[in-house]
């Protein structure tokens, strides 16, 4: 099995150090980054996973992974001390794939990095995107998805609307 790519992007040192020891002995390459402007320059289509904060000097983890989404269906995982339910919506809106709160165990970031790596979908197809109410939709070949977590935060009504106007464009199929 080839070694898997994580990119690391978090200002606490100690938090990146952390992660870092973990992941790197469990046999995973560490890219590391202390803010989103040098995440961005960092991210490579070799990265396989993201490991995200949100509240970073200069550029906040969401826009990072707004900006991400915008190339890239690289699984995103937010690590953030904002523990919120309100939060973690907005997170998973925004693009990411899993939110885990700090503080965290070892454990269980382990377990949600290895579910992710397992779900990781095939990013060599060109992506397009379109905003509609709020909500990014990603094409990617011929498939045209949100992503499971962001789906649960759209009610009915939403849904439907939004089904409607992705028919009218041709990203939906019955």
């Amino acid at each position: 099995m080839t070694e898997q790519t994580i990119l690391i992007v978090e200002d606490d040192p100690d938090i990146r150090d952390g992660v870092r020891i973990l992941l790197a002995g469990e046999g995973y390459r560490i890219l590391e980054a202390e803010n989103g402007a040098k995440a961005l320059q960092t991210f490579s289509p070799e990265v396989d996973l993201v490991i995200l904060d949100v509240m970073m000097p200069g550029m906040s983890g969401l826009r990072v992974c707004e900006e991400l989404r915008k190339k890239s269906t690289v699984p995103i995982l937010f690590l953030t001390a904002k523990a919120q339910e309100s939060d973690k919506l907005v997170g998973l809106t925004a693009g990411g794939d899993d939110y885990l709160a700090k503080p965290f165990s070892f454990a269980e970031l382990s377990a949600r990095v290895r579910a992710l790596l397992a779900a990781e979908p095939a990013r060599s197809q060109k992506i397009t995107s379109m905003r509609l109410e709020g909500y990014s939709f990603y094409e990617i070949g011929l498939a045209c998805g949100v992503s499971e977590a962001s789906a649960r935060v759209i009610d009915f009504r939403a849904k439907k609307r939004i089904r409607a106007a992705l028919e009218q464009e041709g990203y939906y199929e019955r």
